[in-house]
């Protein structure tokens, strides 16, 4: 059996890699982070939007329901003023 060849150009030593690992795990939590805090923004935004769509659905058909009543009104008193 022949022994292996000596390494030729760079040689990583664990440290190194321990330390390579740990930092692309930090970078990976920070992004975690701020990809939770994006997406808990954005819930909340979009639950302001859905209340306030709900707001003038709301505010709609109380209006749609006025118009009725107040066309009903017209209409009664035009069939009384035309007596």
């Amino acid at each position: 059996m022949s022994t292996p060849p000596e390494p030729q150009g760079v040689v990583i030593r664990s440290r190194e890699v321990w330390d390579k690992l740990c930092a692309v795990e930090a970078a990976v939590n920070e992004t975690r982070s701020e990809v939770k805090t994006t997406l808990k923004d954005h819930g909340k935004q979009l639950e302001d939007l859905t209340q306030r769509v709900r707001v003038l659905e709301e505010a709609r058909w109380r209006a749609t329901g006025a118009g009725a009543v107040l066309g009903a009104a017209a209409g009664i008193a035009v069939q009384f003023l035309t007596r």
